[in-house]
């Protein structure tokens, strides 16, 4: 398992080329959980088909608003997917958020044997994250 560790708000530097090598250069189908209203993040345009984006997401308002976002708890059903059938799992400051381990079980069903798990959480546990947190927008990006 590889570990990047982002220091300021741009973390698409270091998505990209984690998503380029899951989906291993072709078009996979990808599920972004806990979505919001971004389904398709910055780092993921262009390494993926929107029509092949989907996401999985509680509130029923990002539902109605696009047909690819899936009605789901993750909490404690299963993800609406068939078995095997995803390339790349992703969640962007959601999954820390989540109570149960019904979602790496369920992210393990539907992922296919070469699929990835991409995750970016806050580390609250880093010394920084206090500054960063009460921090003008970009200050620890000048700091590194």
């Amino acid at each position: 398992m590889k570990k990047e560790f982002v220091f300021g708000h741009d973390y698409n530097p270091v998505l990209h080329p984690e998503a380029k090598a899951a989906l291993s250069g072709k078009k996979g189908k990808v599920l972004n959980i806990a979505c919001e209203f971004d389904l398709i993040p910055e780092f993921l345009k262009g390494l993926a088909d929107p029509r092949d984006v989907y996401g999985a997401e509680i509130n029923e308002e990002v539902v109605k608003n696009n047909p690819n976002v899936r009605l789901c708890d993750v909490e404690q059903n299963p993800l609406p997917f068939e078995a095997g059938t995803l390339d790349l799992v992703l969640s962007i400051w959601g999954i820390e958020h989540f109570q149960s381990d019904n979602i790496i079980k369920e992210t393990h069903r539907v992922l296919n044997a070469k699929g990835q798990m991409l995750l970016l959480t806050p580390n609250i546990v880093n010394p920084l994250f206090s500054f960063s947190t009460k921090s003008p927008k970009g200050w620890l990006q000048r700091l590194f």
